[in-house]
């Protein structure tokens, strides 16, 4: 049986190429949040990310997050190119 910090790894291994700095962020904050006591540490030794910034994504993630509150395309129209 895989150990969390193992578990934790994995994931990270493979999202890690697809996500943003605010998206890993969150996650990393949701997987903490989610192993619960401990987990803050678990997955800094997993991703090698700071505890501050596992931190942030989790208080970020208790207090609520939404499309708007990110940074990039957020409140742009999509455009589309029609040929």
């Amino acid at each position: 049986m895989l150990d969390d910090e193992t578990i934790v790894r994995g994931k990270f291994v493979a999202l890690r190429p697809v996500m943003d700095e605010r998206l890993t962020r969150l996650w990393a904050g949701a997987e903490a949040d989610a192993l619960g006591d401990g987990g803050i540490a678990i997955v800094e030794r997993a991703t090698g990310l700071s505890r501050t910034t596992i931190r942030a994504g989790r208080d970020e993630l208790r207090a609520g997050v939404s499309r708007t509150t990110s940074s990039g395309c957020a409140g742009r129209a999509a455009r589309f190119i029609h040929r």
